[in-house]
């Protein structure tokens, strides 16, 4: 899932980053569901990779991630 989220932002269009955030909250809520994980670390790097699309990272933000 985490790749095809990679290409979501890729595409730079709001409906790739629509999808993208909703694949991201589903990860969310499956992370807590199990022990572990790096949910954390790969939104901060996310986050750190596409610090320039505002409008992704406006998302992430009202998303709550």
């Amino acid at each position: 899932m985490w790749s095809e989220v990679e290409a979501l932002v890729g595409t730079s269009k709001a409906a790739g980053y629509e999808e993208a955030v909703r694949l991201l909250v589903d990860l969310r809520d499956l992370g807590r569901r199990r022990s572990g994980g790096d949910f954390a670390q790969r939104i901060a790097a996310l986050r750190k990779a596409n610090g320039r699309r505002s409008a992704f990272i406006s998302r992430l933000d009202h998303a709550g991630l």
